[in-house]
């Protein structure tokens, strides 16, 4: 109501007190046009979700750890409060950008989230710390 949107707004509820599948939910984010996530200062589940559906999505995201993570940028529209919120729903209100933020968080999802880019950063990370890869059965390492 804060925003002025309630109107605008479908609450929905799962089927059940588990919540939404991840099937529902991948719906979910794909009949959508704009994903809010936590606002918790870094990526959760729905802020990468979302993104990995082509959706815009609005959030926070501490910017010095953001940049210390992602040097090259992230698509993910930034908001603090109530009022920046808002102006990021009326930006987005325009399709084509829309579209087009949607299309770079899919894209950024797959750069640094995918589950192969995630561990090979892992295994550098432990080798980096002195702990070897796991071997292959002919004794090569992976």
């Amino acid at each position: 109501s804060e925003l002025g949107v309630t109107d605008r707004v479908e609450w929905l509820r799962a089927r059940t007190s588990a919540g939404f599948t991840w099937q529902e939910m991948a719906d979910l984010y794909r009949s959508c046009d704009i994903v809010g996530s936590e606002f918790s200062g870094w990526t959760g589940l729905i802020t990468l979700e979302g993104a990995s559906c082509g959706k815009p999505v609005i959030t926070y995201v501490e910017p010095d750890a953001m940049a210390s993570m992602y040097p090259d940028g992230h698509p993910l529209v930034q908001a603090t409060n109530a009022q920046e919120v808002c102006e990021a729903i009326m930006t987005l209100t325009d399709p084509e950008r829309r579209r087009s933020i949607g299309k770079s968080s899919r894209q950024w999802v797959l750069d640094h989230h995918d589950r192969s880019v995630v561990a090979r950063r892992s295994e550098s990370m432990l080798e980096a710390r002195g702990i070897p890869g796991k071997r292959k059965s002919d004794g090569q390492q992976r």
